[in-house]
């Protein structure tokens, strides 16, 4: 059976603000719920060297880019928070007509730190505040992620079932459907309730969480020089200046958050002074 849905795509609906607050903040539920409960399978673990390799020489910074940002990832390739990496950019996601959201592309694309994924939700593109605001919805991420772990801990959430989709309502009017008939035949994915799959849900709780808002904004960073080059192919000139502007006003607003030690802020100076000059 194929069902016909209409809508427009996430990015589209926020650029024409038509969506609320608590629609916006909808996908951040849906999102930690993704990444607790979606099996990883043999999913391949992000090689975060490889891929800072790639988007740096895919892109027309220079090269000299490369050390500097490995030497910030420790924070990413140490976490303890690796998941299904869903690659929320808002195009991956459609508001339908009925004010429901369905989820896209849910292709194998390897597990990632968790705060990876949310910085491509909240950062690229567009805005659906500013940047101070984003960060503080790192906070409903953690609070909400955790929350769930201790109700799937106490056996509080029903388990979900894998079919042709996978519907869930948390503390809202809207319900969410999302489509996974494209992972339905995945050998690493079973038809099975998710939490009696051979693969056990993540339930490591955010207990650090000035450590897991690093990971976030050195994420920003690291998606920004992969998405302005994006975008660019795209020949969507404005959203790939716009992602631009949003790497120097993170490594800005790094310098506020008095998170980073003074070694690694003379690192992201250094940064921030190659894209400048580019």
């Amino acid at each position: 059976i194929i069902e016909k849905e209409s809508g427009i795509t996430l990015t589209e609906a926020i650029d024409r603000s038509a969506i609320s607050t608590q629609l916006y903040l909808k996908y951040i539920e849906i999102l930690a719920f993704i990444h607790m409960l979606m099996p990883k399978g043999h999913l391949e673990k992000y090689n975060l060297k490889k891929k800072i390799e790639n988007y740096v020489k895919n892109s027309d910074y220079d090269l000299l880019l490369i050390p500097l940002l490995k030497k910030i990832i420790k924070p990413l390739s140490r976490s303890k928070h690796f998941a299904f990496n869903k690659d929320s950019h808002t195009d991956n996601i459609m508001y339908l007509d009925n004010q429901k959201l369905l989820i896209l592309d849910l292709d194998n694309k390897g597990f990632a730190p968790t705060a990876l994924d949310l910085a491509t939700y909240l950062n690229f593109i567009p805005f659906f505040s500013d940047i101070e605001i984003r960060y503080k919805i790192v906070d409903y991420y953690i609070n909400h992620f955790n929350m769930l772990c201790a109700e799937i801990k106490s056996g509080k959430i029903e388990k979900p079932i894998f079919g042709r989709y996978f519907g869930f309502n948390i503390g809202g009017k809207n319900i969410v459907h999302m489509d996974t008939s494209n992972i339905k035949s995945d050998k690493n994915i079973s038809n099975e309730p998710i939490l009696t799959h051979k693969y056990k849900p993540n339930l490591i709780k955010i207990e650090n969480t000035v450590n897991f808002k690093k990971q976030y904004l050195i994420s920003v960073i690291l998606r920004g020089i992969e998405k302005k080059e994006y975008y660019k192919r795209l020949n969507r000139v404005e959203h790939s200046n716009r992602v631009e502007e949003t790497i120097n006003a993170t490594i800005d607003f790094i310098f506020s958050t008095k998170i980073f030690s003074k070694k690694e802020l003379d690192i992201f100076e250094r940064i921030q002074n190659i894209i400048k000059k580019k």
